[in-house]
């Protein structure tokens, strides 16, 4: 439900989600700040560690970070 409802609020919360223990819910709000995200947001998301070992997470921060570097190209 956050991840559609653009706010200063919805954005913080969805970034607090990201450190939960269950790699779904991380995964849906990264997925979220994709879907609501602005230029902070991309630069958050290119800057999130990323380790080489979890495919699904390069996979999800990929799908977050392509829409958003559309509607802000540099």
């Amino acid at each position: 439900l956050l991840g559609g409802h653009r706010s200063a609020s919805t954005e913080a919360s969805l970034r607090r989600l990201e450190f939960d223990s269950d790699a779904s819910v991380r995964n849906a709000a990264i997925t979220s700040l994709g879907r609501i995200g602005d230029r902070s947001t991309l630069a958050y998301l290119r800057a999130y560690p990323n380790p080489d070992e979890d495919l699904t997470l390069r996979s999800v921060l990929q799908r977050a970070i392509q829409p958003l570097e559309e509607r802000f190209p540099d």
